[in-house]
């Protein structure tokens, strides 16, 4: 029994839980992680997780994220850490342009993958065209407009960016305001607080 529950002690410790107990329930779980992965590499989950501070419960979604990107050696998941790791530097440095407020999630690093990726764009010129989203109500979802425009259009430098962003900001300007529909009322009784994910959840 305590060959059984020794890497589950050794997750633990690597996590720092304290207030995890090794019982039924814990070995169970424990032994479905392993059906994804070997215990190196749930050690590795473990320890990105203590390091974003997600519980034990996150141990087991970092895992199968990991196995949904196809990884399968540690060397994987080194690899894939660390692009995770240098695209959310590059969003903290993007947020700060934008002037906001927010910790980088999964939505914005496909956003940023795309326009790097997809759109050949360098972090340069995604930072400088950032300057047109400050003060929009979703300056992220703004900046993708603009750039998606230029990918269309064609646009690879900062001259010819400026002069086509004044054509698609005209054209923004032009675009009657949308009408929200009614929805039915609601009362103060209905409105609950939405969760708040954490960086684990939505993006190991």
């Amino acid at each position: 029994e305590k060959d059984a529950a020794a890497p589950l002690k050794a997750l633990l410790k690597v996590m720092k839980l304290q207030n995890v107990t090794i019982n039924e329930g814990t070995l169970a779980v424990y032994a479905d992680m392993r059906a994804l992965y070997p215990d190196n590499i749930i050690l590795m989950a473990g320890k990105e997780c203590a390091k974003r501070g997600a519980d034990f419960e996150g141990v087991m979604t970092t895992l199968k994220n990991w196995k949904r990107n196809g990884l399968e050696s540690a060397d994987d998941v080194t690899h894939y850490m660390k692009q995770v790791d240098d695209m959310n530097d590059f969003l903290l440095m993007l947020y700060e342009v934008l002037g906001v407020s927010v910790k980088p999630n999964a939505a914005d690093r496909r956003l940023a993958k795309k326009w790097q990726t997809d759109y050949g764009y360098d972090m340069t010129f995604i930072t400088q065209c950032a300057a047109w989203a400050v003060g929009k109500e979703k300056p992220m979802a703004y900046l993708d407009k603009v750039l998606s425009n230029f990918h269309e259009k064609g646009v690879r430098d900062m001259a010819s960016a400026e002069k086509e962003h004044e054509e698609f900001h005209k054209k923004m300007q032009a675009q009657p305001a949308a009408v929200a529909p009614r929805g039915p009322k609601t009362v103060e009784q209905q409105q609950y607080t939405q969760r708040e994910y954490t960086h684990t959840e939505d993006a190991m």
